[in-house]
């Protein structure tokens, strides 16, 4: 994969909407034991994996006192008799550890890496250092939360036949991950979507290969906007009448209008046009209400 895709997956996936980035042990929706931008440290018969150990935890507060084994051992256990979906306090007030953004870093990549070895013995994927690497880092994020292994026994025939045929439209729309019991997973298929879109756009167009454009957008025609996100933030905010800032310039210009920055009631109608005529991912009517949401975002930027 290229370095820029490594580079900037680590914000990408620590985006709150996505994995987020949580310092000590908590419980993922499933109510495995996880660490740091969704590093999970529990095996699926509830014992703590070896990697665990392996990882630089500190106790909170003293960066200098590094855990023992048993002090890594003994956060585990607290976590992991906890109930799952009770908030990062809920943990943290149970735990002593923690971890730092260098290592939240460190085992991102190293899962990257992994990953990328796994998705590679897929036949369809075998070719996926030469994609564009938006479409490198939409493959990644599915194979993220579902594993590298996640398309092969026969699974996902679609999604694999049209990357194969580097039909990177028809694959935005075979990507998406159900999102039965997790929400999160509706932000991640909103933002899998766009990067094979916008994959799809630099083959056709010509553009450079080597660098993602998501999380800015990629127009029809070629032209780049920049959404002037934070780190850490792929996912594009809500607007609505009263915002201002360069979010709301770039909507503008989707929308045909001069940017003003100012989200005015000049803006709220034109949305409310758009919307009134566009659909969302499911082909269902977009609710003409003036709000900015992922659906409305996807709807201009696909158009």
């Amino acid at each position: 994969m290229y370095e820029s895709v490594r580079a900037a997956y680590v914000d990408f996936t620590a985006t709150s909407e996505l994995e987020g980035a949580v310092e000590h042990m908590y419980l993922d929706v499933k109510g495995l034991v996880t660490v740091g931008i969704g590093t999970l440290i529990e095996a699926p018969d509830g014992r703590m994996m070896d990697k665990a150990l392996s990882i630089q935890f500190f106790f909170r507060g003293q960066p200098d006192q590094l855990a023992t084994h048993d002090d890594i051992r003994a956060d585990f256990h607290a976590v992991n008799s906890m109930a799952p979906g009770l908030g990062k306090q809920a943990y943290q007030d149970r735990t002593k550890l923690d971890i730092s953004n260098d290592e939240m870093a460190r085992l991102v990549l190293e899962m990257l890496d992994s990953l990328a070895t796994e998705l590679r013995k897929t036949p369809e994927f075998s070719d996926l250092d030469l994609w564009p690497a938006d479409a490198q880092m939409a493959l990644l994020s599915m194979a993220y939360p579902l594993g590298g292994a996640f398309a092969q026994g026969g699974r996902y025939p679609n999604f694999r036949a049209a990357v194969d045929a580097w039909d990177f439209v028809a694959a935005a729309h075979e990507s998406h991950i159900s999102e039965e019991n997790n929400p999160n997973m509706r932000a991640r298929n909103w933002a899998n979507e766009l990067m094979f879109v916008y994959a799809d756009r630099v083959h056709k167009l010509g553009l450079p290969y080597d660098t993602p454009i998501f999380p800015n957008v990629l127009r029809s025609d070629g032209t780049v906007l920049d959404m002037g996100l934070a780190p850490r933030q792929a996912i594009w905010p809500t607007l609505k009448l009263g915002t201002t800032g360069r979010q709301v310039e770039v909507l503008q210009a989707l929308l045909g209008m001069s940017p003003t920055g100012t989200f005015d009631e000049g803006t709220d109608v034109a949305v409310r046009a758009f919307q009134a005529t566009a659909v969302d991912r499911n082909g269902q009517p977009l609710t003409a209400d003036g709000i900015v949401g992922l659906q409305t975002w996807r709807a201009l930027v696909l158009r």
